[in-house]
């Protein structure tokens, strides 16, 4: 039986990994023993999760092109070059048989080197206007796929698949009750709840906001506030000192992907930022989302994914500079009273959700090799 070499690379945040999670277990899934991966990148907390699914990392040093003025910007010039070299030195040895590239630091002196080696290249972009590492693998890329159909302007057409974001099993497949979903959460299961995320790494004005904004929160509704890692005690501290926080208010630092399945599907409401991440998993439950984009985002992409997920119907975008209490408290206090519309927007949701993403991009890699899995 032969066995096929899957190397996967990525940034080392959770943007980037996560999605390498699914696809990878889609992979294994279709392999049935048959496929061996490995991941090529920076270090970071969340290779503990792919080593979770016993693939081995190798570190490859992560460079970042900042666009402004900064002096880590000469500092990574060289560790662009140290990754190459990495990179060369560690896929001679391995030889894959495909690399699928995520993008972000880390991720192009992998490209460079399968390039140089013709190791069969597939991309995956998350947001809808592409970073400037997919942009230039994409030129080495057998098959690009995105998550958004306004990326396809950036990339030739002949290589473009249009795949929604890969999300991993547990958010994509969990079909739990709202009511049931919000008992196991410890909460009310006939009030409603707003799910606040941050995002992996938690987001600043988020957590300020909640905190500005808890007592006319807690007027309408639970609050369930992913804080960011670390970000719990300051915050749970200084707003479980509130008379009405401790009964309706829950602050978790992080949540693996069972307790965010079950919070999404307890939400009736999602405050969010416009990461591709976070839209395509309260896609997949079907919940509606109000979206904070990241002001100062990369080439503008949060606003650019929140303009197309908006238009879909399941989301409205309040913008960082109109993230005040009232504004917001008041367009919470609307969509919860207007029954209709907010189901139609959980509905709208769902309807553009993909859940087919993983398998599809999985099936391009494999392609790509030239190999046959059923």
């Amino acid at each position: 039986m032969n066995t096929f070499r899957i190397a996967l690379t990525g940034g080392g945040t959770g943007g980037h990994v996560f999605p390498l999670a699914a696809v990878a277990d889609e992979l294994l899934r279709m392999g049935q023993g048959t496929v061996e991966l490995r991941y090529y990148g920076p270090t970071s907390v969340w290779n503990e999760m792919l080593a979770a699914r016993d693939i081995r990392t190798s570190h490859i040093a992560g460079a970042k092109l900042r666009r402004y003025a900064s002096l880590q910007n000469i500092i990574d010039i060289p560790k662009f070059f140290i990754g190459l070299l990495e990179a060369f030195v560690k896929l001679y040895f391995w030889m894959p048989d495909a690399v699928f590239s995520k993008g972000g630091p880390g991720a192009l002196p992998v490209v460079c080197a399968a390039a140089w080696y013709r190791i069969p290249i597939v991309v995956h972009e998350s947001d809808a206007v592409p970073g400037l590492t997919n942009r230039i693998s994409a030129k080495f890329a057998k098959k690009i796929c995105i998550a958004w159909r306004n990326a396809a302007a950036y990339f030739p057409a002949r290589k473009v698949m249009v795949t929604g974001n890969p999300i991993r099993a547990a958010l994509a497949t969990t079909m739990l009750e709202r009511r049931a979903a919000k008992s196991q959460l410890g909460a009310d299961p006939d009030t409603p709840l707003l799910l606040a995320l941050g995002g992996s790494q938690g987001a600043k004005i988020l957590n300020d906001f909640v905190d500005a904004a808890l007592p006319m929160l807690l007027a309408l509704c639970q609050v369930y506030h992913q804080t960011g890692k670390g970000n719990v005690p300051s915050v749970s501290d200084h707003m479980g000192a509130r008379p009405a926080a401790p009964s309706r208010y829950t602050a978790r630092d992080f949540m693996d992907e069972r307790e965010l399945a079950t919070a999404l599907r307890a939400a009736d409401l999602v405050l969010t930022r416009a990461g591709a991440g976070a839209i395509y998993e309260c896609a997949a439950a079907g919940v509606p989302a109000i979206l904070v984009p990241l002001a100062n985002g990369a080439n503008d992409h949060q606003r650019a994914n929140a303009a197309e997920y908006v238009a879909s119907g399941a989301a409205l975008v309040i913008e960082e500079n109109n993230l005040t209490p009232n504004l917001v408290a008041g367009e919470i206090k609307k969509l919860l009273a207007g029954g209709e519309k907010l189901k139609m927007m959980g509905e709208r949701a769902r309807a553009f959700f993909k859940p087919s993403a993983a398998e599809e991009i999985a099936r391009a890699i494999v392609t790509a090799t030239g190999a046959q899995i059923k």
